[in-house]
């Protein structure tokens, strides 16, 4: 069962971003920020939302596949304007907090991925596996050579231990 991401607040909001606070409220929850300097930094971005989506928590990005593995248009417009704008949002989620079964779904993923949770290549593994829902190392790494088998592995033992596929 998905959990919608929605916030909880003592006030009523007039938020004309309300999916953008939802998504900082996120990152803020996983202890990182969005930074988009770097293509690492993006593809770090992409690949937790998918796995957050996959572990029950409902963003609402749709994913595509893409050479460095499942990617969401939307969810790329949505950082680089959070990203511009990072103070703004600091201020426009000041009173509001996720729901308490998102931050369960967060605080899960994040336990499980552990240091993993800032390493792209793990999560581009992970996301491919929850993507293709494939297993074979040999396939996996024929269509991404770049990540070496014991990444693949970790990312089985990780999928795993989310409970995912």
């Amino acid at each position: 069962m998905a959990v919608a991401a929605s916030v909880e607040s003592r006030l009523s909001i007039a938020d004309s971003d309300i999916p953008g606070s939802v998504l900082y409220l996120v990152f803020k929850d996983l202890g990182c920020g969005i930074s988009i300097d770097t293509f690492d930094q993006r593809k770090l971005l992409q690949k937790i939302v998918f796995i957050l989506q996959q572990a029950g928590l409902d963003l609402g990005y749709s994913y595509r596949w893409h050479l460095s593995g499942p990617y969401s248009t939307d969810l790329g417009q949505a950082y680089y304007r959070i990203a511009g704008r990072q103070s703004e949002y600091a201020k426009r989620t000041g009173n509001l907090h996720l729901k308490t079964e998102a931050k369960a779904i967060i605080g899960k993923v994040r336990k499980t991925l552990g240091s993993g949770v800032t390493d792209p290549a793990l999560l581009e593994a992970i996301s491919t596996v929850l993507y293709l829902n494939r297993r074979e190392i040999p396939y996996l790494q024929r269509l991404k050579p770049g990540i070496p088998e014991a990444t693949w592995k970790v990312a089985f033992n990780k999928v795993d231990a989310l409970s995912l596929k």
